[in-house]
């Protein structure tokens, strides 16, 4: 052992691998700078006793009568052990269980069993015949302790990871498969069908911006529509492959109509009635300013006004803010006061602007990195691997 312990660090520090650590159950063995007197050593989450060769798992008392039981508090006892071999798996299946009666899933499926059964059924076929398969009955199936959980005693008694002892008899002896098949088991792993009731509703007026995130493909989506509208009732004779300008502003309109339409009761809303409200030739609500004489395009002078919540605003604002290259709060609303008075404008724009990704990257605040991080050092100098025997000799 002190042998491949000599061997190993030469090998490995020629590419700057540094071994060190080790633990043995014989310390004669171990390097002098390696000695360590904790006969207890974590490895892998697991404790290895060192002086019985054994494994175990510590698990902390977290749970008092003073703090009520809830799903998040059996969530975390239930991961808080890490056993990579799986010796606790039918003590911590108890927990997942309690967890499992509060998450019923049913679903839809082109088959009857689902997906787990018919991977299972499948892969079980494929590999045995109809001939030889029998059932084990589950007072004399040990591995039925994974899949119904049981005590830390019982887990000692039963020994699950050993083969069964009916294996090691005679065939006569094994335990016999019975004729009747069970009608109540086998409908319990069919899958469950959700049959949904689909009734038309009318009064959805919000589908026209599910569909896009761009304000931009919601006006050419709805353009769209309109020439294949036109084209129904027979009144336009356009087949070109793009909109023309005028289909476009005939869209945007519409666009504003429908976000005004429900956000709006009409122009006497007590939302804008401090923005001197008037209706133009399109029906669409737009604001008085003082700039009304001014040498001006009318929706300059007349700002359609737009509420502060609507998701199409919030699109308006996010994409005019990309595309001024990540405009400010007060840039981006003395662009959008050209067209659009949005109700609490600065507001709401700061409220939209706030969730930009790119600029919360740039306003973070930078921190300085450690010496150990930034000076130069070979390949792999600083990585850790743990490696965990048995080394056999």
């Amino acid at each position: 052992m002190r042998k491949f312990i000599l061997e190993s660090q030469i090998i490995m520090s020629s590419g700057n691998f540094n071994l060190r650590k080790w633990k043995s159950n014989f310390h004669s063995v171990v390097p002098n700078g390696d000695t360590s007197t904790d006969e207890n050593v974590s490895v892998l989450g697991l404790v290895w006793h060192s002086d019985t060769d054994t494994l175990s798992c510590k698990v902390e008392q977290t749970v008092t009568l003073e703090k009520p039981i809830t799903k998040k508090l059996i969530l975390a006892i239930s991961h808080q052990s890490f056993d990579p071999i799986g010796f606790t798996t039918p003590i911590i299946l108890i927990a997942k269980f309690i967890l499992l009666y509060y998450r019923i899933v049913l679903d839809t499926a082109r088959s009857k069993l689902g997906t787990f059964i018919q991977n299972r059924v499948r892969e079980i076929r494929s590999l045995t015949s109809p001939t030889v398969l029998r059932r084990v009955p589950g007072s004399l199936n040990d591995a039925d302790l994974v899949s119904r959980g049981c005590s830390g005693e019982q887990l000692l008694q039963e020994k699950w990871w050993e083969e069964p002892s009916w294996l090691s008899e005679n065939e006569e002896s094994w335990p016999k498969s019975k004729d009747d098949p069970d009608e109540d088991l086998d409908s319990s792993e069919k899958r469950k069908t959700i049959v949904n009731n689909l009734t038309k509703s009318y009064e959805n007026v919000d589908w026209y911006y599910k569909y896009f995130s761009y304000v931009r493909k919601i006006v050419r989506m709805l353009a769209w529509i309109f020439r294949f509208y036109n084209k129904l009732i027979k009144s336009a004779s356009d087949s070109s492959e793009t909109l023309s300008v005028s289909e476009l502003e005939k869209a945007e309109i519409s666009l504003m109509l429908l976000i005004q339409k429900k956000s709006f009761k009409d122009v006497n809303d007590d939302k804008i009635k401090k923005l001197i409200p008037i209706i133009d030739c399109n029906d669409l609500i737009r604001a008085k300013t003082n700039n009304s004489n001014r040498d001006n395009t009318n929706d300059f002078k007349f700002p359609i006004i737009l509420p502060s919540d609507h998701t199409v605003v919030k699109l308006l604002i996010i994409n005019d803010h990309n595309n001024l290259l990540h405009a400010s709060t007060f840039m981006l609303m003395s662009h959008l006061r050209e067209k659009y008075r949005i109700i609490k404008t600065r507001r709401t724009i700061r409220n939209c602007i706030r969730k930009c990704v790119k600029c919360q990257r740039f306003k973070a605040k930078k921190c300085e990195v450690s010496k150990d991080r930034v000076h130069d050092a070979a390949t792999f100098e600083i990585v850790g691997v743990d490696l965990a025997g048995p080394l056999y000799l």
